[in-house]
């Protein structure tokens, strides 16, 4: 499936000092890489969901189809992701860690040149954002499998939500932080306003548009998050090797 990479194909990420290094994520850093003094005050998080995806034209029709195939097959599924330990890799290592399956992880530099990869058949799934995936689900060429986030979907109704079987679950978060120390009433200030803006039907219904579902978190519930997020991904990452 891997097979004859041309110089024009979607090239799995190097390796060596040319290689991209992997992006910080509270995962897999044992520590923070500042002093608790020096962290900066968060102001709000949204959540952006994993979706696992597979070619249209796949044997697979649904999840169960796709892990009974895998169990028969341990180590032969291949699937691409935005590259080695981000959380697109780990959430798809946690579900075979879940499942007790094998797969085959291909990073790629970008969720682009993994989809380009799952299109021309190099791969046979990726995991990506649920925005990256929707272009490609309206357009007919691919079929998403699961849901590997925190929450349903509506724009995915037929994907199985993974959180419903067992699975803990695993978005990748965006948010806004200031500088520890800002004074306190431009942080309300800046809280008051995406709280606002976040709760917006109109910007909801764009985000919708678009594959999103706004999911707002004030200041303690994204530090708990960062804080849980940071645990799992980074035992997933120990399991799997790529931190001691």
């Amino acid at each position: 499936m891997l097979g004859r990479l041309r110089d024009s194909d979607p090239q799995p990420a190097k390796s060596g000092k040319n290689a991209p290094k992997l992006t910080w994520k509270p995962i897999i850093r044992e520590s923070s890489p500042s002093q608790p003094s020096q962290q900066p005050e968060t102001i709000f998080e949204n959540r952006l969901f994993q979706e696992q995806l597979v070619r249209a034209d796949a044997p697979w029709k649904s999840y169960d189809e796709w892990l009974a195939w895998v169990m028969k097959h341990p180590g032969q599924f291949t699937y691409g992701s935005s590259g080695a330990g981000n959380t697109q890799h780990l959430a798809m290592e946690a579900v075979n860690i879940l499942e007790s399956i094998q797969t085959k992880h291909v990073p790629y530099d970008g969720a682009a040149l993994s989809i380009k990869a799952l299109l021309d058949g190099y791969v046979q799934g990726v995991i990506v954002l649920s925005q990256e995936a929707k272009p490609h689900v309206d357009a007919g060429s691919l079929r998403v499998l699961a849901n590997l986030g925190t929450s349903p979907t509506k724009a995915y109704p037929d994907a199985v939500f993974l959180r419903e079987r067992g699975f803990i679950g695993l978005d990748t978060w965006s948010g806004v932080v200031v500088a520890k120390g800002t004074p306190q009433e431009i942080v309300d200030t800046l809280r008051d306003v995406f709280r606002k803006a976040m709760n917006d039907p109109l910007l909801k219904e764009e985000f919708n548009n678009i594959g999103l579902e706004p999911a707002y978190a004030d200041s303690k519930e994204f530090a708990e998050i960062i804080a849980r997020t940071s645990k799992l991904t980074r035992d997933v990452a120990k399991v799997i090797g790529l931190v001691k």
